[in-house]
């Protein structure tokens, strides 16, 4: 007696807490739902903007006969390492800054010939908006010749406070999508 008295316990028990496999696949198909539009709405949180500049440099061959006097190019828009000779290097910085309350994510992208000549020791960085951020980019002159290219930075910046702490995963979801 006391034995099927614990047994229709137990089946009190059980049958308070029995879920039908239906009402599991349900609430898995809504869960899998709303990740899906929160991955998907990810992008639309944030405001991509691309900054671009030229870059040039000439690589010399230095002689008694060929040395000229070397200048200062003071264009804002073309980072300009001049002409140096061979085996040497030039470093340059370059100063960004974001007007926003939020952190940024910065990525850095070379094009052209000169691109294999450039050094730029992080490519992707967060930093807080409203703060100048200094970049060292340095080119080597391993080879003569006259090289140029684009200095290109891409910022992805948040529309909103919250999405801050999606940066990096908006930048995965930005690449394929």
């Amino acid at each position: 007696m006391k034995f099927e008295k614990r047994e229709k316990e137990y089946e009190k028990k059980t049958k308070t807490i029995n879920i039908s496999n239906k009402n599991i696949a349900i609430l898995i198909l809504i869960i899998f739902g709303v990740c899906l539009t929160f991955l998907l709405s990810i992008p639309h949180m944030f405001q991509k903007k691309e900054f671009s500049f030229e870059m040039k440099a000439e690589v010399l061959n230095f002689t008694k006969s060929n040395v000229t006097k070397l200048g200062v190019d003071v264009d804002p828009n073309v980072l300009n390492f001049g002409r140096i000779p061979i085996t040497g290097n030039v470093t340059k910085m370059v100063n960004i800054q974001i007007r926003t309350p939020y952190k940024v994510l910065a990525k850095i992208r070379i094009t052209g010939n000169i691109s294999r000549y450039i050094v730029v020791k992080n490519k992707r960085f967060v930093f807080e908006g409203n703060v100048k951020k200094k970049i060292k980019v340095k080119f080597i002159g391993a080879k003569t010749g006259n090289y140029t290219g684009t200095f290109y930075i891409d910022f992805l910046i948040p529309k909103y406070s919250f999405a801050q702490y999606f940066l990096n995963l908006a930048d995965k979801l930005n690449n394929h999508i």
